[in-house]
């Protein structure tokens, strides 16, 4: 026999969303304590999780962006050693005077 598997996407989790809230607000308003509770706490499970994923999205875009100027002194001093090696490669000659 085989297990069938549920593909889950955004759209869904976000009419699920949409329908606990509305569940949510009706056990409110009519006194249903359990009922609002408990879809009170998947409202906040599902709102903590999108919100760490954003906080790590932004987080990564921070990163990316306060490690933009190092990466271009790390080119800057490539280009100072690329000149140092041209200089290296100049040719000493040693001369002497005669008295």
């Amino acid at each position: 026999m085989r297990l069938m598997r549920y593909k889950t996407s955004f759209s869904s989790t976000l009419l699920v969303f949409i329908i606990v809230y509305v569940i949510y607000r009706i056990a409110k308003e009519k006194g249903w304590k359990l009922l609002s509770f408990l879809s009170g706490a998947y409202l906040f499970v599902v709102l903590s999780f999108f919100g760490f994923i954003l906080l790590v999205i932004l987080l990564v875009f921070l990163f990316l962006f306060l490690n933009k100027p190092k990466a271009e002194g790390k080119r800057r001093n490539k280009v100072t050693r690329a000149k140092k090696r041209i200089n290296d490669e100049a040719i000493d000659v040693d001369f002497k005077i005669k008295d």
